[in-house]
Parts: structure tokens; sequence; C-alpha cells
């Protein structure tokens, strides 16, 4: 993560056994959806690996484990932060029934802008563009 990257993990609203992962492989076509106008789809180094965007910018990446299972993150690059990508990436929250882990702090929160918004001008990466 780079200093001006905020992340999160799109979790499901429920805790079950999965530990955070989606257990549904239809989980990266609905990413697929929302996102692929906003973030390319980039290169990956492994087979079970999607990157949406770029590493060093803003970018979503899936995280397939051999049980089929998948996790969702989020790094969104404060310098140039869009109010496309916080869209799309709330609208995702909502039709898969999901909330957001906030890396930083470990908060569970609401896919809501006003929400997002408030834990991304607490996090470091916020201080550090705003510097």
């Amino acid at each position: 993560m780079a200093t001006w990257q905020f992340d999160l993990r799109l979790i499901p609203r429920y805790p079950s056994d999965s530990d955070g992962l989606w257990p549904v492989p239809e989980i990266t076509s609905l990413v697929n959806t929302h996102l692929h106008t906003s973030l390319p789809l980039g290169e990956t180094w492994a087979d079970n690996i999607r990157v949406y965007g770029a590493l060093d910018t803003s970018c979503v990446t899936l995280l397939t484990l051999e049980d089929g299972q998948t996790e969702i993150t989020a790094r969104l690059d404060l310098r140039n932060l869009t109010r496309d990508l916080v869209s799309k990436l709330l609208e995702l929250a909502h039709e898969i029934n999901g909330v957001f882990l906030v890396v930083e702090s470990g908060r569970r929160i609401e896919p809501k802008l006003e929400t997002l918004l408030k834990e991304i001008r607490s996090s470091s990466a916020y201080r550090f563009v705003s510097d």
C-alpha cells in the first residue's frame, strides 16, 4: 500500500464461517459489471488474481482461493479519487449485500457515501495528500 492509498475490504454483511470471503462464483461477473468502465482489467502475476485498475493508483483486487471463495479488496488513490469510482464501489456493495471493512481502523462501515467519506477524511492517507 502506498501512503496515498486508502484500503478497504468488501465483506459480506452477515458474518459466517466465510471469514469475509465471498462464496459465490458469480462475484467476479458482478464486480466486472460495476467496475469495468472505471477501472480497466489489469495484468496480474497469477491466474487466481484479477486486478481492476493499477496497484499504484486506485484498484480493486479479487483473490480467488482454491475452494472458490473470493476476497475483494479496494485501494483508493486519494490524490485523484473520482466520484464515479466511489459511486461504483457503493453500488457494488449494495448489489452484493456487502459492507466495507476499513483496513486502517478495522471498522465495518455501511456502504453510504457520507460514512465512507468520513472514514477517508480521518485516514492517514488523507492527511498525507492534504499536506
